[in-house]
């Protein structure tokens, strides 16, 4: 019997980025041969849609996450020991030295079919 995705730790992740007026401009996904959980797959796609921002000139952002646990962490100063603390400290790291503002919100899975599709088929 082969062992489940739960057992061999892999995942994926994606993101979509949108303009002020809801269209796509940049898009991505991407696998991940060891995730820990959930959040640390959740932390690693918000690291990498912060850095494809940063890198399009975006200044003014808001970030909405999949995971309650990984909004509070970015919008918390305090330190997080959970298995993602490293990644949450990469993103609050890009937040602080790449934009102007960042708003943090919670966006179910369901209202953002399109970053978990593209993380599904990665």
């Amino acid at each position: 019997m082969e062992p489940s995705l739960l057992e061999i730790k892999t995942g994926s992740w994606g993101f979509v980025i949108r303009d002020h007026n809801g269209h796509v401009v940049v898009a991505g996904s991407g696998s991940l041969g060891a995730v820990h959980d959930a959040d640390c797959a959740e932390a690693q796609a918000c690291n990498v849609a912060l850095q494809a921002a940063s890198s399009h000139g975006m200044g003014k952002i808001i970030l909405e996450t999949g995971s309650m646990n990984t909004m509070s962490a970015l919008q918390s100063d305090e330190r997080d020991l959970s298995p993602a603390s490293v990644l949450y400290k990469e993103a609050g790291e890009l937040i602080s030295l790449c934009f102007a503002s960042v708003q943090i919100v919670y966006c179910p899975r369901s209202c953002n079919r399109s970053a978990h599709e593209l993380g599904r088929l990665s």
